[in-house]
Parts: C-alpha cells; structure tokens; sequence
C-alpha cells in the first residue's frame, strides 16, 4: 500500500483549501449583472411573491428536480415549487457565477440549507441574455 508523506498531505491541503476559498468569492459580487442573479434566487428561494421572478423566466425553461424534468412555468403554477424549496425556508449560503466572454449567459452554482440545516444540495441556475429582454432565467437543475 502506498502512503502519503505528511509534507505532501498539508499542501495538498492547502491547495484544495485555496480553491474552494477562491470559488466561495468567484464572480464579482459588486457587478449589477451578479446582483441581479442572486435577488432572482432568492426571491424563488425565499417564498416571495413570484410575479417578478416570472417575468425573468424564458418561455422554454426547464426544471431537472430529481427524476423529473418539466417546465419551469408549470413547476411554479401546480405550486410544485415547494418540492424545491421544502416546508422550511431555504438559505442560500454559497454563491458563485461564472460567465462567458461575451457576457450573454451565465452559469450559477448554489448551495442551500434547509432552516432546521437537515438538507443541504448544491443547484444550478443557467441565465441567458437577449438584447430585448435583458437576463432570463433559462434552467434550474436540483
């Protein structure tokens, strides 16, 4: 069996640590593109009224919960939403955005807790930009 030296072990260590430091804070937090996004997650998250989040939402988008894939229009209006959300309120406690070059859609991973903190899942939300309608939330994978 082969074994790790213990020099080897801390930087692998801290190798890893400083990536996950660094993906915590990836995506500039002060850019209105990046606020926009989380005010988007967390007015879904947090049980506000829906009206403004569904204006953001692309007619085509999906929803990919568990083995289920359906639109997000029809997720939200069967009141499935709190299948994702749950019988507590989630918080959002990671945040991190990537976008391309072009700056016509971003790529959000989130990780959410549950009030009571007995579920935590890593999600992600794809957002498009189109010239007429600004940023639209394309889809949401759980």
């Amino acid at each position: 069996m082969n074994t790790v030296s213990r020099p080897s072990m801390l930087v692998l260590m801290f190798v890893v640590a400083t990536i996950v430091a660094s993906a915590q804070n990836f995506g500039d937090q002060a850019d209105p593109d990046v606020k926009k996004f989380e005010l988007v997650i967390r007015g879904f998250l947090g049980g506000n009224d829906l009206t403004p989040v569904k204006t953001l939402i692309l007619p085509e988008a999906y929803i990919v919960h568990g083995n289920s894939y359906e639109s997000l229009f029809n997720f939200l209006d069967k009141g499935s939403r709190e299948k994702l959300v749950g019988d507590s309120k989630r918080t959002m406690n990671f945040f991190a955005v990537s976008m391309n070059d072009e700056r016509t859609s971003a790529y959000v991973v989130i990780k959410t807790q549950a009030a009571d903190k007995s579920d935590s899942r890593y999600e992600t939300i794809v957002f498009v930009k189109s010239r007429s309608k600004g940023w639209q939330l394309c889809h949401w994978h759980v």
